[in-house]
């Protein structure tokens, strides 16, 4: 019933972004605002996927600087001139209509994939967890990869940006290495969470301790927040473990439930301090203390100029019809492997989008997702490549809630890829699922594993 109402709605919005009228801003702002509700009652009742809530967020952010328009019939977000003289209502119209199309993508492929609400997973009599050496080792290869990919000066001796991005993950074209740090910090918390033995408390701590090092003095301090979709990813896991554990199920829709709200709120938090970083990010880097800059800092708005790039140059007038996502499926081997053959891979080109949207002077990089869309079959294929998008998502997080083995390595990995994901375009999801089978080999690997005399039989994650 849902999708029979949502899926037109979309096609209509759509069609009225093809004729070019001009209705009302208010029209898509308050489909993507509704979209977004429905998913997050969804997910309250116990009905709804975590990876397409998510995924919704990360689409709909960069609308936020619009809904000004419901105070403001002038309001203008931009902060450069390129932008502040480029920006109309007639673009923020278009671009209001596109996330709302994408939106409703996500949550009507999320409605076909559905199958259920929140049900108790099949139970895995034994777990043999990983020895302490093998849980060292693995953080300390986290911790490493991570130190790869991180910017090589912190924000207060050196300007974000620029040099200070080149980092030697970068070198060795390897920039997918904090992804794989990700995969295996998703693989240490499911592991130290089922260990209910005396060695679970020490690998609870060496965890808290690997990744509060990567946050702080890898991530934060250095101007990074990618690390964010790996703690969202921690608390989707968190949320979800119950349905692992011998219990009613009604108990486990009630502790579920709880779990959501609580990580709502700790959530709220954490979009504060995301904000606080982005103006002292902005201040420190280049001595402007003024809190305005507060609004110009926040991550959703400088997704949003990629946005105002697209739609303002004829890179939207020519459809590639598919050229982009082959060329994603050209490049699956690793940089630092193609580089030792002298090879070039087809998304390095120098044509690709985000190249040519920074070309254009309104934007610093980047590319949302669903502009790779828009770019290769227009707003109807936006529509139906999100569907596409949603309903596997939603196929995923069921298969790995009830099976889990693989499926919750790949499903958690995509929840950590998606603020990267929806931002850089859909290799960095590509990376995640590769990311997940290699950690995942590497967890079930008996010789990582302590021996069968201290295996234990247990059924959920007791850390949690």
């Amino acid at each position: 019933m849902n999708f029979i109402f949502f899926f037109p709605v979309g096609l209509l919005l759509a069609t009225m972004f093809v004729l070019d009228w001009n209705i009302s801003i208010h029209v898509p702002l308050l489909m993507i605002f509704m979209s977004l509700m429905w998913c997050f009652m969804f997910l309250y009742r116990g009905v709804g996927s975590y990876l397409v809530g998510i995924m919704m967020v990360f689409f709909a952010a960069p609308a936020l600087p619009l809904y000004f328009y419901f105070f403001n019939e002038e309001a203008n977000w931009g902060w450069t001139l390129e932008l502040i003289s480029g920006i109309n209502y007639g673009l923020n119209l278009k671009i209001a209509i596109a996330i709302a199309v994408g939106c409703i993508g996500l949550l009507s492929g999320s409605l076909i994939g559905s199958s259920g609400g929140v049900s108790k997973a099949k139970v895995v009599a034994s777990y043999r967890p990983l020895s302490m050496i093998a849980f060292k080792t693995l953080c300390l290869m986290a911790i490493l990869l991570s130190y790869v990919s991180a910017p090589t000066g912190s924000i207060f001796t050196s300007e974000y940006g620029g040099d200070q991005l080149n980092t030697i993950a970068l070198a060795i074209n390897f920039p997918a290495a904090y992804l794989v740090s990700y995969s295996i910090f998703i693989a240490l918390a499911i592991d130290q969470g089922k260990d209910s033995s005396a060695y679970g408390p020490m690998k609870t701590k060496y965890f808290a301790l690997s990744i509060g090092y990567v946050a702080v003095f890898l991530q934060f301090l250095r101007g990074d927040r990618e690390i964010v979709g790996l703690f969202i990813a921690l608390m989707i896991l968190y949320i979800v473990s119950p349905l692992w554990e011998r219990t009613s199920h009604l108990n486990i829709r009630n502790i579920v439930k709880a779990r959501f709200i609580k990580c709502l709120k700790i959530s709220s938090i954490g979009l504060i301090f995301l904000l606080a970083l982005g103006i002292i990010r902005f201040s420190a880097s280049y001595g402007i203390y003024d809190l305005s800059n507060l609004f110009q800092a926040n991550p959703w708005i400088m997704a949003l100029t990629s946005f105002a790039a697209f739609f303002s140059s004829d890179v939207s007038e020519k459809l590639l019809y598919g050229e982009t996502y082959l060329h994603y499926l050209l490049s699956l081997p690793p940089g630092f492997v193609t580089n030792f053959f002298g090879i070039r891979r087809a998304i390095e080109a120098d044509t690709n989008l985000a190249a040519t949207l920074v070309d254009t002077g309104m934007t610093s990089g980047g590319a949302h997702v669903g502009l790779v869309a828009l770019q290769n079959f227009g707003i109807f294929g936006l529509l139906f490549i999100m569907m596409i998008y949603g309903s596997v998502a939603r196929l995923i997080e069921t298969r790995a809630i009830r099976s889990r083995g693989l499926s919750i390595f790949v499903w958690l990995n995509l929840i950590a890829a998606v603020p990267i994901w929806f931002w850089y375009g859909e290799m960095t999801a590509i990376r995640a699922i590769m990311g997940a089978i290699i950690t995942y080999g590497l967890i079930m690997l008996s010789i990582l594993k302590r021996r069968r005399s201290d295996s234990f039989n247990t059924s959920g994650f007791n850390g949690y």
